[in-house]
């Protein structure tokens, strides 16, 4: 049960509606073939966002998917593809999207329904 943490300036959570996120769930459905409902995801809204001077963004959208150890490059890859391509229907420039994968083993993840 991937858990996906979606960090985002005010402006762009605006548009994190629930059709995004319906359309965020099938897309990481249909990537990772596992149900919809399998997916927890959480907006977060950070009062302020420190980004460097050096950085090219002016906004951010930073999505953080925890997940089992096991996926291919290229299935990220798509994973990353598949976002980037929402996020830009819904208005938000591509590069203000970063994803980020964190993968724990089952001995670090404790869920009703993972047996260990």
């Amino acid at each position: 049960m991937p858990l996906i943490r979606i960090s985002a300036t005010k402006e762009n959570a605006a548009v994190v509606s629930d059709s995004f996120l319906h359309s965020l769930r099938k897309t990481f459905a249909a990537i990772h073939q596992v149900a919809e409902d399998a997916y927890q995801v959480l907006l977060t809204t950070p009062q302020a966002v420190l980004l460097p001077r050096t950085m090219p963004m002016k906004t951010c959208f930073i999505v953080e998917i925890t997940l089992l150890p096991g996926r291919s490059h290229t299935v990220k890859r798509e994973t990353y593809e598949g976002l980037c391509a929402l996020c830009v229907d819904a208005g938000i420039p591509r590069n203000d999207v970063s994803v980020v994968f964190l993968e724990t083993g089952t001995d670090n993840w404790f869920s009703a329904r993972i047996d260990s």
